[in-house]
């Protein structure tokens, strides 16, 4: 296989020969670890402990997951995911990115009043959940915490944290390529899952996919 760029849509996973008609074929197997769930953000040693309080306060598991992929996107080369992160579409063309003109095209229609829809729920992350995090990670950054307060990254996160094209692309994002995963021992989680969201196929083939 190879990862071709097709800018400005990230990569691809495309196969450079024919794949066996195989149903005990696997063709890719990621690992749970790399996985990026919304609950893995209370790990962060600076946003962590903000991630458990706007869960508290009402915030749902998919808004989390955006605000996480924000976050981690905003750490660059710091991410643990960063070398799935920088793959990834750098702009979409889904309609919550139309501007008024275009709008007025579909005004009307289903998808005009689902777009409305998207669009509340990006401003709820930018105008509330997002800044929130940040208001949570400042009032913890006093002393005596040390050194990760302090992290290089901490600025560019707070910035992507409170705007709103970072968090209209990490929604973008989300929407697209999360998976529901199911583990015993998880329960059913949303989660983004490297080079498997990268990953089309013909209709009519025989692809399952499944957590061990």
């Amino acid at each position: 296989a190879r990862l071709p760029s097709l800018e400005p849509s990230g990569r691809s996973f495309m196969a450079t020969e024919d794949i066996p008609d195989d149903q005990a074929a696997v063709l890719v197997s990621v690992p749970i670890s790399l996985l990026m769930f919304a609950s893995n953000a209370t790990a962060c040693p600076v946003f962590g402990a903000a991630f458990v309080q706007i869960e508290k306060e009402g915030a749902e598991e998919l808004e989390r997951l955006c605000l996480f992929v924000a976050l981690e996107h905003a750490k660059g080369s710091h991410s643990k995911w960063a070398p799935y992160l920088q793959v990834l579409p750098s702009a979409y063309t889904d309609p919550i990115w139309w501007d008024a003109t275009l709008m007025q095209e579909i005004e009307g229609t289903d998808v005009a009043a689902s777009m409305g829809e998207h669009r509340a729920a990006s401003e709820l992350l930018h105008a509330r959940w997002g800044p929130r995090l940040v208001e949570l990670a400042k009032v913890a950054e006093t002393p005596p915490f040390p050194a990760p307060w302090f992290a290089p990254w901490f600025a560019a996160a707070v910035e992507a944290l409170q705007s709103e094209r970072a968090i209209r692309w990490s929604r973008s994002t989300v929407l697209s390529r999360c998976f529901c995963v199911h583990d015993t021992s998880m329960g059913t989680q949303a989660a983004m899952v490297p080079v498997t969201d990268m990953m089309d196929h013909d209709p009519a083939a025989r692809v399952l996919w499944s957590v061990d």
